[in-house]
């Protein structure tokens, strides 16, 4: 696979988006506690 300029932002905006949830995910833990 060809690392063009686009495929390497494509790439590059999931992990950010990720890395953003999770840091979000760590600094406010959301989810109702588990039952049952």
């Amino acid at each position: 696979m060809a690392w063009t300029w686009p495929t390497a932002a494509f790439f590059g905006t999931i992990f950010l988006l990720l890395c953003g949830m999770a840091a979000w995910e760590y600094a406010s833990p959301g989810g109702n506690p588990r039952v049952g």
